[in-house]
């Protein structure tokens, strides 16, 4: 008899107790699967968050279409930037994070 794997139980992507309808600013992290290094920094404005999982949805959708196949880990990551701080931190994140690259055992260039 065949065993089944368990899969990984995926955390909730929301906050309960924030507000997604007001207007706001978040980072959003997109991950190919096994780290494909084969996409560049795309910015995206969304007029309506309420709606952010099905516009990523539809992202991946049209470039699995365009590219042929699928590309994209599941799910994706999200951060509500609620200060300035906060920002900066993302901003920090972003620019380090190529030159970290290189130190992850899996960066295949």
């Amino acid at each position: 008899m065949k065993q089944i794997e368990k899969q990984p139980v995926r955390k909730h992507t929301r906050l309960s107790s924030y507000d997604y309808s007001e207007n706001g600013a978040y980072f959003v992290t997109i991950c190919t699967k096994n780290r494909e290094n084969i996409l560049a920094t795309i910015d995206i404005e969304i007029a309506d968050v309420t709606n952010l999982s099905n516009d990523i949805r539809s992202f991946k959708i049209m470039v699995t279409k365009e590219i042929g196949r699928p590309i994209f880990q599941t799910s994706f990551y999200d951060h509500i930037i609620r200060t300035e701080e906060d920002y900066l931190a993302i901003w920090q994140y972003i620019d380090d994070n190529p030159i970290k690259w290189t130190l992850d055992e899996y960066f295949r260039w």
